[in-house]
């Protein structure tokens, strides 16, 4: 970090991308909780107040698993951040063109066999 405390901290413009993710996270998440009570806001997502506390602190990262229950519960998004697919040349992003080409192919082959009755 450059200055500040966590979520409302300047990282360096060398901090990784993941830690600028979960600064963002962190943000948002603090945004959602408002007004409410950490211990509600934990009950109703089904984790510990010592869980949100470290996430809000930069202390943790969340799993998947929370960051969903915490997204239910408060209904909101939490995630953020480009995603693989919108990099381009990655393996995610050349996965969907190959499924899409296959999806494709059945439609073509759908449309034969209507057209053959």
């Amino acid at each position: 970090m450059t200055r500040g405390q966590w979520p409302k901290a300047t990282l360096s413009k060398d901090a990784p991308a993941e830690a600028r993710h979960v600064l963002e996270m962190s943000k948002r998440l603090e945004a959602a909780i408002g007004e409410r009570s950490m211990r509600s806001v934990a009950i109703a997502a089904g984790v510990s107040v010592a869980t949100l506390s470290n996430l809000l602190t930069g202390r943790t990262w969340g799993d998947v698993v929370t960051v969903f229950r915490l997204e239910q519960a408060l209904e909101v998004s939490l995630w953020c951040g480009v995603h693989a697919g919108q990099r381009g040349g990655t393996k995610a992003s050349s996965s969907r063109s190959g499924r899409h080409g296959a999806t494709s192919g059945r439609s073509d082959l759908t449309s034969q066999r209507r057209s053959a009755k």
